[in-house]
């Protein structure tokens, strides 16, 4: 009994000691094989992707985001479903950053607001902040920018907390670079 255990926790050494020596060609193939994939990569659900189109996935890869070039910095976004091949497209124009909820059913995401005009950008108007749920496919603005700053999303964490930038756009240089100020916002579910 006791050669037989001797035995089997040699066996599990050899194995163990087989797999951390695995030669790095193996990781450098698999590498390569995730590059391969990207550089082929020319289409997304029913849409031909083009060089100024840009695409992000979900932090658990089940949603792939395409923002889809229209004209100078204006996109079309649509939500993928890499499971199903289902497609939303997202009713907003602009140039996108955004942030997932930490429960992966929303979107956090700039959307142009052409009813507070804004001077001197390429964009006709403010820039609000608005959560997008992909399962009741709605958008609802948290956070208003107005005629005097515009607001950018940065990170939404594990508590729900929302981490944006106010970029104001009317303080000269001169002044100190304090034309961008981050602020913190709790995000509480109206479901």
């Amino acid at each position: 009994m006791r050669t037989r255990i001797i035995s089997l926790v040699s066996i599990v050494i050899i194995l163990v000691i087989t797999l951390i020596g695995c030669s790095t060609d193996q990781i450098v193939e698999e590498d390569y094989d995730l590059q391969e994939e990207e550089s082929i990569l020319t289409k997304i659900g029913s849409h031909t992707l083009e060089p100024e189109d840009e695409y992000s996935y979900s932090p658990d890869q089940r949603y792939v985001l395409l923002e889809k070039h229209i004209v100078d910095i204006e996109h079309d976004l649509y939500l993928i479903d890499t499971m199903t091949d289902a497609e939303q497209k997202i009713d907003v124009h602009g140039d996108f950053s955004l942030s997932w909820s930490p429960d992966l059913k929303k979107i956090l995401l700039p959307i142009e607001n052409k009813d507070i005009p804004v001077y001197g950008l390429s964009t006709d108007g403010t820039t609000d902040l608005a959560v997008y749920n992909i399962e009741t496919d709605s958008l609802d603005v948290i956070l208003q920018g107005t005629n005097e700053y515009i607001l950018i999303p940065e990170d939404w964490d594990e508590y729900n907390w929302i981490t944006y930038t106010k970029k104001y756009l009317y303080i000269p240089k001169e002044e100190g670079d304090t034309r961008r100020w981050t602020f913190k916002y709790k995000y509480q579910d109206a479901e």
